[in-house]
């Protein structure tokens, strides 16, 4: 049995596989930057998007804030030691 840990992208794949097959909880307990990253960074898109083509008229651009990477990173590595947490006190494995 394969008794190694994860690094803090695993999952990532699966995840975006999962999602874009429509298992949106199946691609957040494998990796939950990836949907994370399709809400906020679908939402930026779009929104700067339709404000430019509206040439200001839609004020409804998403601006970027520090804050965004910050809670990037936190999921990326609150993720990463919750996994491996699993494996070394309980023996589970999310990513089997």
């Amino acid at each position: 049995a394969y008794t190694g840990y994860y690094c803090p992208g695993c999952g990532g794949t699966r995840a975006t596989f999962a999602l874009l097959h429509g298992h949106l909880i199946r691609s957040f307990v494998l990796h939950p930057f990836v949907p994370y990253t399709a809400v906020f960074g679908g939402w930026f898109m779009l929104s700067q998007t339709l404000q430019r083509i509206s040439r200001g008229r839609l004020h409804i651009g998403m601006h970027f804030r520090p804050l965004y990477m910050w809670l990037a990173l936190a999921i990326i590595v609150v993720n990463c030691i919750v996994k491996n947490m699993l494996i070394l006190f309980c023996g589970i494995h999310l990513l089997k």
